[in-house]
This record gives structure tokens, C-alpha cells and sequence, in this order.
């Protein structure tokens, strides 16, 4: 009997022994889970922050980018002066920069300055075009109108560097470019140019050695492009009647207003009882009004210009005026 209850009280030991075992092993594995489960969280945590950081940095860094690239786009924008205006110079600015240089220019090159400063940009283009013509033709839009004698300027860059003798147009080319006018307002031909009239006078013999266009060549010289020139007398009423029939009068000039030795220009309608005048060297001239008086003791001869009626004249007629 002793014996059973000795056995019975040792098997509830080992029973009370291996329960708290269990439960102990339990909370260590509780302990172990919640341990575990709280470095997980932690290290999430963690990848959540540098997760944040990261896209905190980038979204800094794209800011950054942007700010950076807008402010070098209007630094650029604010450097980026249209080139035409950088290297603009001014009137005078060329004028200096010609003179400064003066050996490399012909004494006729630079007086067209000294006597009008209209001629600047010419002149100072003149080293870089030399030589060359740049146009056949004459614009249509540019150059005329209907019912009048075009203004054409011999020193336009378009012709006026074209050889003329021993010059070019720009220097001697007054009287082909007088011409010009009359044949393109008389004619509606616009195919003739200053230039086509220096080459045309130079190879018929219109031209002297020192450069002067003969006066030959007024009145004969324009007849193969669809114009003649008649000798007239120089008095006011022959002066307004043909201007007021609508013919042109082309005058050679001395000493004056226009010229220090010779000259041609254009007496092209009377308005207010005064002369229009187109001056192939001068825009200010052409755009004032002249007394009689003041042209009559400058003009050494004059020639009423007017349509010469031949096949061989018409076959130059091409861009006819149309309404």
C-alpha cells in the first residue's frame, strides 16, 4: 500500500514537472516570436523611412533639377540677344570703322560718304561686294508703281557694285541708272537695270575714259529698250507742259546741289507748281519739292524722254503693268 502511494506521489511530480517545463518553453517561445516579430516591424519600419527618404531626395532632387534648368533656360534666354541686334552697328560706328581703314578703300569709295551719308552701309559692304550684281531685274513690288517713273538709286547694293569702266554703277552709273528709270516707267519693262544699262552703254561707246557717260547716249542709247531722248529748251513752260503730258525730262547737271562736277538726274512731275525730282544719288533730294528757279542755272542740258515705237523696241517689253 506504501508502496503505491510512493509510486503515485512520483508520477505527479514527473506530471508537475514536465507541465511547467511546457509552460516555460511556451513563453520562451512567446518571447521568441514577439521578439522576432518586433525586429521585423523594426526593420520595416526602417525600409519604410529610407524608403521615404529616398523618394524625398528624389522629389528634392527633380525640384532642384527643374529650378536649375529654368533658371539656365532664362539665363540663356536673357544671353540669347537676336544676333542682328549684337552686331548692329550705327551709322557713324561704320563710318569710323571705314575710316580707320581708309587704305583699303578707293578715293571714290570714300567720298560717296563724304558727300551723302546715305551711302554708308554701302560703303562699308563695299570690300565684302565688290564686283558683284546681285539682281537681273527689277522688283515689281519694290520698285514700281503705276503711272510713275521709278526712283532707282545707283549705289543700291543690288547693282551698285557691278563694274562700270574703271568704276562701278555706284560711283559713275548716274546716267544708265537714269535711263533705267525712264525705260521701266515708260515701258513697264522691268528686265533692265542700272547695271544692264552701264554693261549696254560701256559696249557702244557711251562711256569716255574718265568715266562720264556721254549725252549720245540720251538721246540714242535707250532706243533698243523701247525709249528716245529729244534736246528740248530750258524754260519753266516747256518744263511743265512736258512734265504734265507725262514725260519724263532727263537733265544733266554741273556744280549744285546735286554734284561737285557732273550729273544726270530725272524731272519726273510738277505738284504745287514745283518739280518732283528723282536723284539716282540721293533719297533726300528725291524726296523734296524743287522751285524752277533753283534747278534752271544748274542744268547744262535737258531731254524730254518718250516711247520709241519700233518692233525691235517692243520685243523688250515684258512685265507689262497689269490692272
Amino acid at each position: 500500500m506504501l508502496q503505491c502511494i510512493v509510486i503515485t506521489a512520483g508520477v505527479i511530480c514527473v506530471a508537475l514537472i514536465c507541465t511547467q517545463e511546457i509552460i516555460e518553453h511556451a513563453a520562451v517561445a512567446e518571447t521568441d516570436a514577439f521578439a522576432e516579430s518586433s525586429a521585423d516591424s523594426e526593420q520595416l519600419a526602417e525600409i519604410s523611412k529610407e524608403s521615404e527618404t529616398n523618394v524625398l531626395q528624389d522629389t528634392e532632387r527633380s525640384e532642384y533639377t527643374e529650378e536649375t534648368e529654368a533658371s539656365e533656360s532664362k539665363r540663356m534666354e536673357t544671353q540669347a540677344v537676336p544676333e542682328t541686334e549684337v552686331l548692329e552697328k550705327t551709322s557713324e560706328e561704320k563710318r569710323n570703322e571705314v575710316l580707320a581703314n581708309r587704305y583699303r578703300y578707293p578715293e571714290k569709295i570714300l567720298g560717296m560718304m563724304d558727300k551723302n551719308m546715305e551711302t554708308v552701309d554701302f560703303v562699308y559692304d563695299y570690300l565684302e561686294k565688290r564686283g558683284h550684281v546681285y539682281t537681273s531685274q527689277l522688283d515689281l513690288d519694290k520698285d514700281i508703281k503705276l503711272g510713275e517713273i521709278p526712283l532707282l538709286i545707283q549705289w543700291d547694293e543690288r547693282w551698285g557694285y557691278g563694274q562700270y569702266g574703271e568704276n562701278i554703277v555706284a560711283t559713275s552709273g548716274c546716267g544708265p541708272t537714269c535711263m533705267a528709270m525712264v525705260i521701266a516707267g515708260l515701258t513697264g519693262n522691268t528686265t533692265v537695270t542700272p547695271y544692264t544699262l552701264a554693261v549696254y552703254s560701256e559696249e557702244h561707246g557711251y562711256l569716255t575714259d574718265d568715266g562720264n557717260t556721254i549725252w549720245s547716249f540720251i538721246t540714242e542709247g535707250g532706243k533698243e529698250f523701247g525709249v528716245q531722248g529729244q534736246t528740248i529748251s530750258l524754260n519753266e513752260e516747256t518744263v511743265t507742259e512736258t512734265l504734265m503730258e507725262g514725260n519724263p525730262i532727263i537733265c544733266s547737271v554741273g556744280p549744285g546741289d546735286f554734284t561737285d562736277n557732273g550729273h544726270f538726274i530725272v524731272l519726273v512731275g510738277c505738284k504745287d507748281g514745283k518739280i518732283k525730282v528723282n536723284d539716282p544719288y540721293s533719297y533726300a533730294n528725291s524726296e523734296k519739292l524743287w522751285e524752277f528757279e533753283v534747278l534752271q542755272p544748274q542744268i547744262k542740258n535737258l531731254w524730254k524722254m518718250s516711247k520709241y515705237e519700233t518692233d525691235e523696241a517692243n520685243l523688250f517689253e515684258k512685265h507689262v503693268f497689269l490692272e
